[in-house]
This record gives structure tokens, C-alpha cells and sequence, in this order.
């Protein structure tokens, strides 16, 4: 029950903005409730939806967007530790070539290698 939470020192520390409020501490229990039970819906639903949709596609995916500066670190690690492990691929050994010259030009003159052009040739 929402009476039994109790916000440690080692919670405010993750959280200075809500020190910063002046929030008195029956208010940011429950703030902290709120948020700890939205973040644990978050991580059961987010899998379900299709964040990689442009804005504007799925009402779902902008929803999520919205509040991501109010979900927890946790809940975002989660997500990024999935994504990695779908990802993982085989280790291959990849030589690479690199032209100190030609990137030494290209950074005095401030330009891009968005062609791959001057430093991976």
C-alpha cells in the first residue's frame, strides 16, 4: 500500500530535481509511487510497440516519447540491453585503414567525412 512506501536517501540521490521542488515528503512518496508503477507498466507494454515509426504514426509510440524524461534509468536500460542482445551479431575480424593525412586535412578545413572519403578509404 501507497502508506507503507517509504522514499530512502539512497532514492533522493537519483532524483535531485524532486529535492530541488521542495516537495514535501508524504507528496514525493507519492509522486514516487506513481512514477514506480507507471515505469513497471512501461516495461511490460513497451515491447509491444513499434518505437522505430516516425512522429505522428502511432499515437503509442508518441506517447512513450513523450514521457521518456520521466521513465527510469532502469527502465530504459532494459530496453537498450534487449535491443543489444537482438542485435549481437558473430565476432568477425574487420581490418581497417586509416589515412591520418587526409583526416588531419579534413579536420583543419572543418569539414565532414560523411563519404568515407578521407579517413576509411
Amino acid at each position: 500500500t501507497v502508506s507503507d512506501l517509504k522514499i530512502g536517501a539512497h532514492e533522493m540521490v537519483l532524483f535531485p530535481n524532486l529535492q530541488a521542488r521542495n516537495i514535501r515528503q508524504k507528496e514525493m512518496t507519492y509522486r514516487f509511487h506513481v512514477l514506480t508503477t507507471l515505469n513497471q507498466r512501461i516495461h511490460t507494454t513497451i515491447p509491444l510497440i513499434n518505437l522505430s515509426v516516425p512522429p505522428g504514426k502511432s499515437s503509442l509510440a508518441d506517447g512513450i516519447r513523450s514521457i521518456r524524461s520521466i521513465m527510469f534509468w532502469s527502465t530504459k536500460e532494459r530496453l537498450w540491453a534487449a535491443a543489444l542482445k537482438q542485435t549481437r551479431c558473430k565476432k568477425q575480424e574487420v581490418k581497417v585503414t586509416i589515412d591520418k593525412i587526409r583526416a588531419l586535412k579534413c579536420k583543419q578545413q572543418k569539414k565532414a567525412d560523411f563519404h568515407a572519403e578521407t579517413v576509411f578509404g
